[in-house]
């Protein structure tokens, strides 16, 4: 957080890559009057836009940290649970367990490529069929006049809006 950035493992067409990007800044709706308990926690409701989705989350704050699972955070609260509307991508806290110990960083990060969130997106979405190639007969040329939808966690990026 200190070097506001995000670094993902991430692999496509058996190559491994280190995405990094800057950590996103939600534009949280929160709504005071509806709460849910989980675990024995009692949490406030809170809804968001996110590359394509929207998501409904529920925020701790009797847990004065400003994260969550995945990429989000910057609630009042930590997020124990959040979901988009279709379902689809759903998390929820199973254990909160209080660590004195410094968290190490993954090491070998020369064994990656590493490459910004707009290569992610050219070489996720953007070129499907690379690993297909090695399949065609020498000299076709392949030409794609429909864009095949989307439909991993990040359906539409900021630079698309």
């Amino acid at each position: 957080k200190s070097k506001d950035s995000l670094k993902t493992k991430t692999a496509i067409n058996n190559s491994n890559y280190l995405l990094f990007e800057t950590i996103p800044i939600f534009k949280w709706v929160l709504t005071s009057k509806e709460t849910k308990k989980i675990g024995n926690y009692v949490c406030k409701k809170a809804t968001t836009y996110f590359r394509g989705r929207n998501y409904l989350a529920w925020y701790a704050v009797d847990i004065p940290t400003q994260f969550g699972p995945w990429k989000f955070n910057g609630l009042p609260g930590l997020i124990l649970e959040i979901y988009d509307e279709t379902n689809r991508y759903h998390w929820t806290v199973q254990k909160i367990k209080m660590l004195n110990k410094k968290i190490e960083l993954p090491k070998y990060e020369s064994y990656y490529t590493k490459i910004d969130l707009k290569k992610y997106a050219e070489l996720r979405y953007e070129s499907p069929l690379i690993t297909n190639k090695s399949r065609l007969p020498r000299g076709v040329v392949v030409v794609r006049t429909i864009r095949p939808p989307r439909n991993g966690m990040e359906i539409k990026f900021e630079w698309e809006e």
